[in-house]
């Protein structure tokens, strides 16, 4: 068989591609494929710190009421498992101990929210502190807080505006700084 013969050409190369097919088809099956490694656990080194600058700051100037709002979502599929781990309804929230919060967010289970939300306090003598709505990890501050020894605590987002859901009531204790670890959203 000449190669000038166009058909033998072709029987070349149907030949050479039935090969190189079946030698990939091989491979394929033969020798496993290169794992696409999964993606290194989130670093939360920064709210860690941001945690432990909040009590540093806190316990200087114990007058004042520190929070360090931590917003999180959760899938809505989720939400019970993360409500039977929770510390107290806060007001359209779910509070979660910090340790429970920090394992969530590194296993990717829950996520900081992006949802714009509303964090309010009321005092035991039913005065309201209110501030700007915010988006993500917010640290926030009354100053001259002396005269506040219990205060509940409420969210309000997009999907959950009740102005009557209030969490169980604090104690406040001096130059601390409250983390608010709390699912307000899906």
């Amino acid at each position: 068989m000449s190669l000038a013969d166009p058909w033998a050409r072709r029987a070349v190369f149907i030949a050479v591609a039935v090969v190189l097919a079946v030698a990939i088809g091989i491979a394929v099956f033969m020798f496993p494929r290169c794992c696409v490694p999964s993606p290194p656990t989130p670093d939360f080194a920064w709210l860690t710190k941001g945690m432990q600058d909040c009590d540093a700051t806190a316990a200087k100037q114990p007058s004042a009421l520190y929070f360090l709002i931590i917003p999180m979502a959760v899938k809505p599929e989720d939400e019970e498992r993360w409500r039977s781990k929770s510390r107290d309804e806060i007001g359209n929230a779910i509070l979660l101990n910090s340790e429970d919060a920090l394992d969530g967010l590194k296993s990717r289970a829950l996520r900081i929210s992006a949802e714009n939300y509303e964090f309010n306090v009321r005092d035991g003598a039913d005065v309201l502190y209110n501030w700007n709505s915010s988006v993500g990890v917010t640290r926030l501050t009354i100053p001259n807080a002396e005269s506040i020894e219990t205060f509940n605590a409420q969210f309000r987002t997009r999907g959950r505006t009740s102005k009557t859901a209030w969490g169980n009531m604090f104690i406040r204790r001096d130059g601390n700084c409250y983390w608010v670890n709390a699912i307000i959203g899906n």
